[in-house]
């Protein structure tokens, strides 16, 4: 006799609860900053850096590089020691479960981490606003559009990359203990992985520095030396291929397919289009249509 099927509960490893803090991008340019302590852990990450970032917690200095970060504990004093221009990333968080195993440790992001962080970003700047030019003061604020949806989203990122931490931290992952930089082709792969994720949007190669942390000057080099055009070349390249497929295989007009594409009309998509294959997008579905 078979045993019965049960319902599971679902576990809960880690929550955040509250969000006290959210600075994307700081530019630390000073070399010293004030202590200060919290009641809440921070994360910090080093976006930029030409040497090293020094972070003092309590009295031990810990020294990052560019794509590390740092939990830091609740109640201690910490503050940011940078001799070079650095740039910096902020999240003060809640959480009633037990990540000390994270705490005060240099860990360096592997490629899927750091591209969960960069999209855990994204969705930050979406909901809260700017800290102010001048250093940075506590607590966050709504971007007027901000909805409960979309910070549900961004709470579940941040857990899942918390958890993803805390799972690595226990397995012994060696990224935890490698300055290990990533190589130019996983740098590339990085940025066309995040240009096929985002076909309906206008990216922009600002969006991509900004988003990856890496200079436009250094996104440019990338894909001349892996793909031999330019970026945004590359990108009109995928959006030209997936209309292609989707003409092919949707019952999609070009004017929808255009917005999928985030075109900006569906006039400029279809000269685009015949530019690129010498047919409108309607003259290419029917040529498809007649050779099957």
């Amino acid at each position: 006799m078979s045993e019965p099927l049960l319902n599971h509960i679902l576990p809960v490893c880690i929550s955040v609860t509250h969000l006290s803090a959210f600075f994307s991008n700081v530019s630390m340019f000073y070399k010293e900053v004030n202590p200060d302590s919290h009641p809440s852990p921070e994360l910090f990450y080093v976006n930029e850096c030409p040497k090293e970032h020094k972070l003092m917690i309590d009295d031990k200095m810990h020294t990052l590089k560019a794509g590390q970060l740092m939990i830091c504990p609740p109640n201690t004093m910490h503050w940011n020691v940078s001799k070079s221009h650095s740039v910096i990333t902020i999240i003060g968080f809640d959480t009633d479960s037990d990540i000390s195993c994270l705490y005060n440790k240099i860990i360096t992001l592997d490629t899927k981490q750091k591209q969960a962080f960069a999209e855990l970003l994204t969705i930050g700047a979406r909901l809260f606003t700017n800290c102010p030019s001048q250093g940075y003061t506590r607590g966050i604020g709504l971007h007027r559009r901000a909805n409960a949806f979309e910070l549900q989203k961004f709470k579940n990122r941040i857990e899942l990359f918390l958890i993803d931490l805390y799972l690595a931290q226990l397995e012994g992952n060696v990224s935890y203990r490698s300055n290990k930089e990533l190589s130019a082709e996983e740098q590339f792969d990085l940025l066309t992985s995040y240009m096929n994720k985002h076909l309906d949007k206008a990216i922009t190669l600002e969006e991509m520095s900004n988003t990856f942390f890496v200079s436009i000057s250094t996104i440019q080099k990338l894909f001349y030396r892996f793909a031999g055009c330019a970026p945004m070349q590359y990108l009109l390249n995928l959006k030209l291929n997936r209309a292609k497929e989707m003409l092919c295989t949707t019952s999609l007009n070009y004017t929808q397919i255009s917005q999928l594409l985030g075109f900006s009309s569906a006039s400029y998509f279809s000269n685009f289009f015949k530019k690129r294959t010498g047919m409108s997008p309607s003259e290419y579905a029917a040529s498809v249509n007649d050779t099957e």
